[in-house]
């Protein structure tokens, strides 16, 4: 049996579980039901081209612009202001007074693979350049982003139909690509890639395609993530997009049939992206041409 202690804790995760599900709900019908949200969230949406089923399906929301919106309204709820805190919903401002973590942005719950709701990314709609453009909830009792993918709720029957799972990066990404019809997708959510992410994977298929970016940043993330899966079993491919696209434009300027025949297509062999990857001076360099081998051995070790 659990000590008094345990069973504590556990009575204070349920407690801090339920006000995060209900958060996501408040947000959620604030972006659809409130002139604020509707205002400015949903003319955001439908800009990214996004439809209502994808806006519902993901539970998208709008945190308004007040300091104190959330904050007062789950107090009149009667819920604890302790687990405001705990759960990355509210923090101190001046004076120790508590206010809301996301304000005037569009949120992005992060369910897990129950669909419990276990934080938020919040991306702001206004361009003076003093905020930054996402904040994340930051690591909690109930959020642990090493151990989370953005979308795996909603797409794990897909990654098991197709056998296959679409690794992005963000969270717009995603949602283009399930706008399109391609539901197979999760993404890392600007993190660095972890084991216990490609464990997660694994859970529902062995196939992972790389699919980020197609600039320097991207390359260089999806190099650091070739091995990280290979360690954990996974058969890894790369599909690098045609030029000027990422995953959200790509999704955006074609339908389900042309996305998944260009995946059959283009996507490589991760040996393949790697020497693509080789600079065109280490040919005559036979530094660089070890540094090339050494790293292609490495990957093939894994």
């Amino acid at each position: 049996e659990a000590t008094p202690e345990e069973q504590e804790a556990q009575s204070e995760r349920e407690s801090m579980q339920v006000l995060l599900n209900y958060a996501a709900q408040y947000y959620h019908e604030y972006l659809l039901n409130q002139e604020e949200g509707q205002q400015i969230g949903l003319p955001y949406c439908k800009e990214r081209g996004l439809s209502e089923p994808v806006i519902q399906k993901f539970q998208l929301g709008y945190a308004p612009a007040g300091p104190r919106h959330f904050v007062d309204h789950a107090l009149n709820q009667q819920y604890q202001a302790e687990y405001l805190e705990r759960t990355g919903l509210a923090k101190k401002g001046r004076n120790d007074q508590l206010i809301d973590q996301f304000r005037d942005r569009l949120l992005f719950p992060i369910h897990s693979l129950s669909g419990k709701t276990l934080g938020f990314g919040g991306r702001t709609l206004r361009s003076n350049g003093k905020e930054p453009k996402y904040l994340n909830t930051p690591e909690t009792e109930i959020y642990d982003k090493s151990n989370t993918l953005y979308g795996l709720y909603q797409a794990k029957s897909a990654i098991r139909k197709h056998d296959r799972c679409l690794l992005v990066e963000g969270y717009t990404d995603v949602l283009a690509l399930h706008q399109a019809g391609v539901e197979e997708v999760v993404a890392s959510s600007g993190t660095s890639l972890t084991e216990g992410q490609m464990k997660l994977i694994k859970r529902f298929s062995s196939q992972l395609i790389f699919m980020y970016d197609s600039d320097d940043a991207g390359v260089n993330a999806t190099l650091r993530g070739v091995d990280l899966a290979l360690q954990q079993g996974l058969a890894v491919k790369v599909l690098q997009l045609p030029d000027g696209h990422d995953p959200d434009t790509f999704a955006q300027a074609h339908d389900a049939d042309s996305i998944q025949a260009y995946i059959e297509n283009e996507a490589q062999d991760f040996l393949t992206f790697k020497l693509a990857q080789t600079p065109d001076d280490s040919q005559n360099d036979p530094v660089k041409q070890a540094s090339v081998v050494r790293s292609i051995v490495k990957s093939i070790a894994q």
